[in-house]
């Protein structure tokens, strides 16, 4: 029998795979597009984005050439940076919008049909253990 921890890798593992199977049916990464969904929050410069991701540079500059290449993006020039280098500003196209509110809608769908066998109080006692590995986990740090 499997450990508590190790039936969590698994189901990480299987919701992942699942999750990068329907993202890339929009023609996206996973990483694309939680980084799309950054730049429609109002998100816009490259600064803000690297914070909020955590990425360096380089990685998220090919990221966003990503998302301009597949129309997701637009970027703007907004005058000169503090090292007189261009500041850019990154908006969404139509095309990302739409992706990110299709994805949204069959992100639901997938939760409402996994958990369609589920009664409500089974559901929020899953949050409330989960919730509380959570915090078991943080207080180890």
């Amino acid at each position: 029998m499997r450990s508590c921890l190790d039936s969590l890798l698994v189901i990480q593992k299987q919701y992942y795979d699942a999750l990068k199977k329907i993202v890339h049916n929009y023609g996206l990464t996973i990483a694309e597009w939680q980084l799309l969904i950054k730049i429609i929050n109002g998100n816009q410069t490259q600064e803000k984005l690297a914070e909020l991701t955590q990425l360096n540079v380089s990685t998220l500059s090919r990221q966003l050439s990503r998302l301009s290449a597949k129309k997701f993006i637009d970027h703007l020039t907004a005058g000169k940076s503090h090292g007189g280098r261009k500041k850019i500003n990154y908006v969404s196209t139509e095309k990302g919008e739409s992706a990110v509110q299709q994805l949204q809608t069959e992100l639901k769908m997938f939760a409402d049909q996994l958990f369609r066998h589920w009664s409500v109080e089974e559901q929020d006692m899953l949050q409330i253990l989960l919730n509380r590995l959570s915090h078991s986990l943080e207080r180890l740090d």
